[in-house]
This record gives structure tokens, sequence and C-alpha cells, in this order.
């Protein structure tokens, strides 16, 4: 059976002759990303037998959660081979402008490793820098509303008594 391959980039963020370049690029951002997964990063490691514990002990029993973080030797090796795909995607000479999209998502790499070497270290100051950088800080007005909308819930009425 002939596999037809289709193609989902318009032609005009792509230069054809650029096409093996450009998949290359975009290996090498997808194992980073796959190596800076935050969530398998930070699942604690004994997340279950934490959860076994504090339910046989009905809530009175303080989990203590295990990670298992990169060494140190792996996160100077990842934030080399980030810093070396910067350079590769900010001084690139591909023309596509897709690379330019590439280099955004190298930026936001080299948060997450930030971030994660933060918790590796548990400094939180620079844990909540780098959460307000990928995710963006509260919004204290949109706080606010929540807690309105909950005051709100709670005096509802539910099958004709009041909660």
């Amino acid at each position: 059976m002939e596999q037809k391959t289709i193609n989902i980039l318009k032609p005009e963020v792509v230069v054809e002759s650029e096409l093996a370049a450009l998949h290359q690029l975009d290996d090498k951002v997808d194992l980073s990303h796959r190596r800076l997964n935050l969530t398998t990063k930070l699942r604690p490691i004994n997340y279950f037998d934490e959860l076994d514990n504090f339910i046989s002990w009905k809530g009175n029993y303080a989990p203590v959660f295990s990670y298992d973080f990169p060494s140190e030797k792996k996160m100077i090796k990842r934030k080399e081979e980030l810093l070396l795909l910067k350079e590769e995607t900010s001084g690139s000479t591909l023309k596509s402008p897709l690379v330019k999209l590439f280099d955004e998502k190298v930026d936001e790499l080299l948060i997450r490793h930030q971030l994660l070497e933060a918790y590796r270290k548990q400094e939180y100051s620079k844990i909540e820098e780098g959460n307000i950088l990928l995710r963006g800080d509260f919004d204290e007005e949109l706080v606010k509303l929540s807690k309105e909308k909950i005051a709100m819930e709670e005096k509802k009425e539910l099958l004709g008594g009041s909660i």
C-alpha cells in the first residue's frame, strides 16, 4: 500500500530547499522538549505510597514526596545543548519564516530548564520567577471575581433548601 504524504505547512512559511534542514531542527527541538517535560520531571516517584499513607491515616499525615531530578551533570549538558540550539535558531542562515517559531520554542525550553533547575535546588524565588515566565502571573481581578463566584454558588438554593 502506498503511503500518501500530506503537507500541513503553507508554502509561504517554508523555503522548499530548506525542508530537510527544518526537519532536523524540528527533531532537535522535539528531543529537548521531551527531555524537559515538566509534567514527568515534577511527578513524585513515591506518589501512590504517600497517598496510601494519607488515606490510611485518615488525613492525619503530611506526605513527604521524593523526586527523581536529573543530576547536575545532566542539567549542565542539557543547557549546553539548548544554548547550541539557540545559536542555531537565532543565527540561522535559513530563510524560512518557520525558523522564528523554532527560536521561540527554544526560548521556552530555556525557561523550562531554569525552572527545573530551581525545583532541583529548591530555590523558591526562582521557582516563582520561572512559573511566571512560563505561565504568567496571577491576575488579582480574576482571583477576586473567582472568589465572588464561589461565594455566590454557596448561597444558591438546591432542591428547595439552601446549601
